[in-house]
């Protein structure tokens, strides 16, 4: 036997040993990652659970803030209609900061002389950016049946009021009045998520 033939026979004998160490090394290396991606998928539910606990309380102490001002200011309610009565329910049920910002709005509004009517709460329009159905936007009507509700000076007056006393945070406004499609012209406001929370 030649010294080649030993050199083969030697590594047809070695050559499954190694790759069953380097195999093994590989699955270890394998479990070990998929181990600290589970406790990074546990820790990112943890943070999430404690942010909603959070988000929960904040929540809870704004709707008992709202509650304390509506019982201190008990026009500001009055002065809210709706389109459909169940938007009254959804706005009940929307974020207790977009129920201020909207009772102060009609609460203006009807020192200007005029009632204000939600008209759009959670429903979805069709190529519509999805800020209603996650409950934070509420519509007032402005236009109806090409009739404009609010003069131009009392409609810019009560956008930069507020705009000003809520500011959204970043590129968008919580206040704009626009048409969605050729629809008529109302206020749309928004809160962000960060208020929802």
């Amino acid at each position: 036997m030649g010294v080649i033939e030993i050199i083969v026979l030697v590594l047809k004998i070695l050559l499954p040993i190694v790759t069953a160490i380097l195999g093994a090394s590989a699955a270890k290396k394998i479990l070990a990652k998929k181990a600290r991606e589970r406790e990074k998928v546990a820790e990112a539910s943890a943070k999430a659970k404690i942010a909603q606990l959070r988000a929960d309380l904040k929540a809870r102490e704004l709707a008992r803030k709202a509650q304390k001002e509506l019982a201190l200011h008990p026009e500001r309610e009055a002065n809210l209609l709706f389109k459909l009565p169940k938007y009254e329910k959804e706005f009940y049920n929307a974020p207790p900061r977009l129920q201020e910002i909207v009772q102060e709005f009609a609460l203006l509004a009807r020192k200007g002389g005029i009632a204000a009517t939600v008209t759009r709460v959670r429903d979805h329009v069709e190529g519509s950016s999805g800020v209603h159905k996650l409950n934070r936007a509420v519509d007032v009507r402005d236009e109806f049946k090409g009739e404009f509700t609010f003069p131009q000076p009392l409609r810019d007056e009560l956008i930069e009021f507020i705009n000003a006393k809520y500011p959204y945070g970043d590129k968008y406004k919580t206040c704009v009045w626009h048409s969605f499609d050729s629809g008529p012209h109302h206020f749309h406001f928004q809160v962000s998520s960060e208020w929802v929370s």
